[in-house]
């Protein structure tokens, strides 16, 4: 029986120490910190992590920020967009609502907001991965597409110093679809026209021209809807039309490869994400990489290589948990962890509203995240930056909290 206690501003839970790792590979368990908090989160808003904090939508028109073992949340002031928000160190990035979407940075070292001048994010709606596509954030830096006279134009915004500084790129885009940035990578690609992925350097100036692959005319993938390309290392990654196999141009050579870490029975897979050493996505090739309840099988590469590093198992890991099941997915690169969990709000069917059973892994195998009394934690989309990782918690009043997780070391 799953159950869920929340007293006071926040309760915690140590980690239960049992060995539920993925049957044939050693590993031990994780030990850490989970923490269900009182913090009510908007169902269909976004939750992002930063350096020790976690900024979240409160409404459609709010958003806070929380310190992990501080007694309360603190409401960020002004009008901004519960679905767009993101952490850049200890700075929340924003997006105000109203006819401009204008991009604001919050510092919660000094409590100030800097609005960004001539700043227009050219559309505000997270999609099937519960991402916007015209915004992206990474380290210090943020790329939109902004809503200029003439279509979208490629902005870029570093807000490393006391103010935001902005390029604004003269590269005229091909009906730009969407936008990813690294900051490690010093890159910012732009996905133009379902045809083009146009990669520019992030400190090429205003000037700068991007290398550009057709990857129609040149590989062969065929993209007929709005897929978003994902960049970290060496690689950008997308997907396909239709199938949906997950495709990768290596930016060193040019070369687009299939990915597909089971190309065998490769049908389709879903839902990216990339980090400057690993990326993941979820399979789709067949009915036992699926479950009604607990989502889809994911797939784990290294950006380096290409080759896959392990898939979910589906092996049970206690109480009908499957192993490396889930519907959204977290990296992170130093020290590297997955988390696993499910998803809530957006979707192409209107709404998703199904968390799964959080794991966590090191790479030698998924563990099962408890709560003190040892029950298993059932969370939503989880995000997650070097070491701490957060999530949304559905109550059994159908309330959405914010949750977090501490690894221990």
């Amino acid at each position: 029986m799953l159950s869920l206690r929340v007293a006071g501003a926040w309760c915690i839970a140590v980690l239960a120490g049992c060995n539920t790792g993925t049957p044939g590979i050693p590993g031990d368990p994780e030990k850490g910190v989970v923490v269900v908090t009182n913090l009510a989160v908007q169902r269909d808003g976004l939750v992002s992590v930063g350096d020790g904090i976690i900024a979240f939508g409160t409404t459609s028109s709010s958003v806070a920020y929380y310190r992990p073992g501080d007694g309360a949340a603190t409401t960020i002031p002004g009008s901004f967009r519960g679905d767009a928000v993101y952490c850049s160190g200890q700075k929340v990035i924003l997006v105000s609502t109203g006819p401009v979407n204008q991009v604001s940075v919050y510092d919660t070292t000094t409590g100030s907001t800097t609005a960004v001048p001539d700043t227009d994010v050219w559309d505000i709606s997270p999609g099937a991965r519960l991402e916007n596509d015209n915004i992206a954030v990474n380290g210090n830096l943020v790329a939109i597409l902004h809503r200029g006279p003439a279509g979208k134009e490629l902005k870029l915004i570093d807000v490393s110093g006391a103010l935001p500084v902005v390029t604004a790129f003269q590269h005229v885009l091909n009906n730009a679809i969407s936008v990813d940035v690294s900051a490690a990578d010093n890159a910012v690609v732009v996905m133009e026209d379902n045809q083009f992925i146009s990669v520019f350097a992030a400190d090429g100036g205003a000037g700068a021209v991007p290398v550009q692959t057709d990857i129609t005319t040149e590989a062969g993938v065929t993209i007929a809807s709005a897929p978003k390309a994902k960049i970290g290392g060496d690689i950008v990654i997308f997907e396909e039309s239709g199938t949906s196999i997950v495709h990768a141009l290596r930016l060193s050579n040019g070369v687009i490869d299939a990915v597909d870490v089971k190309p065998a029975a490769s049908t389709g897979s879903t839902r990216l994400e990339c980090r400057a050493q690993r990326f993941g996505y979820f399979l789709n090739r067949n009915a036992t990489d699926t479950d009604a309840s607990q989502g889809s099988r994911v797939a784990i590469a290294a950006t380096n290589s290409l080759q896959g590093q392990f898939i979910g198992t589906g092996g049970l890991i206690g109480g009908g948990a499957k192993s490396g099941f889930g519907r959204s997915l977290a990296l992170t690169d130093s020290p590297y962890r997955m988390y696993l969990a499910g998803r809530l709000g957006q979707s192409p069917a209107g709404g998703v509203n199904e968390p799964s059973y959080l794991q966590s892994s090191t790479g030698g195998g998924f563990f099962l995240l408890e709560d003190a009394d040892e029950n298993r934690v059932m969370a939503a989309d989880v995000v997650a930056h070097d070491t701490l990782a957060a999530f949304k918690v559905v109550t059994e009043s159908d309330e959405v909290r914010l949750g977090f997780y501490i690894p221990e070391e």
